[in-house]
């Protein structure tokens, strides 16, 4: 089969897509890794087909020249800035790719809208890599902040109201930005793409 795989963002978003593309590959499949130019050496270094989506973005650097980014409200400005040309990039290169090369099946990280638009909108199917359990919350796995556990009876509503109040933010967030890439033919969504 040929998969085209997509992934971007720190090492715990990145690592588990590459490592799915890498054992695809294993298994004899034809893969084409579509990333940022930050990640070319690790696709590379996996023995897998290299396609660049947008500018070279060092999250690290980015973090590590300003140490309050991370706690502070500009925080939010920031990423939006990169979520955007990230999924502006990704989506016109997924779907040059999808448009000019035959392609069997999409496996994208939960951070990689842009390419999950481009499958949705030329009806390819698609695998959403979620490592976190922030994306996935349930009771087997509960997300938990700070050091604070919740008492075993407010976990169901926590976990509900969580997901409510977060993917109705997200839904609300990539709505915008998918217009902003001219994704609008269908649902964009966080809840339509998972």
């Amino acid at each position: 089969m040929r998969f085209v795989a997509s992934a971007f963002g720190s090492a715990g978003d990145f690592l588990p897509t590459l490592a799915v593309a890498r054992s695809l590959a294993r298994e004899g499949h034809d893969v084409s890794f579509l990333t940022n130019p930050f990640h070319e050496r690790s696709v590379r270094a996996a023995a897998l087909d290299y396609r660049a989506a947008g500018a070279p973005v060092d999250l690290y650097q980015l973090i590590s020249k300003d140490s309050d980014l991370l706690t502070s409200p500009r925080v939010l400005k920031v990423m939006e800035d990169l979520a955007r040309d990230h999924f502006m990039a990704t989506h016109h290169a997924a779907l040059a790719m999808l448009r000019a090369e035959r392609v069997d099946a999409v496996v994208a990280s939960n951070l990689d809208h842009g390419v999950h638009w481009a499958a949705m909108a030329r009806r390819v199917p698609a695998v959403m890599v979620a490592a976190t359990p922030l994306c996935w919350l349930s009771p087997d796995a509960p997300a938990q902040f700070l050091d604070f556990e919740l008492p075993p009876s407010l976990l169901p509503w926590a976990l509900r109201l969580t997901r409510a109040v977060g993917v109705g933010l997200l839904d609300h967030a990539l709505r915008s930005l998918a217009r902003s890439v001219g994704a609008t033919s269908f649902d964009c969504s966080y809840s339509a793409v998972e």
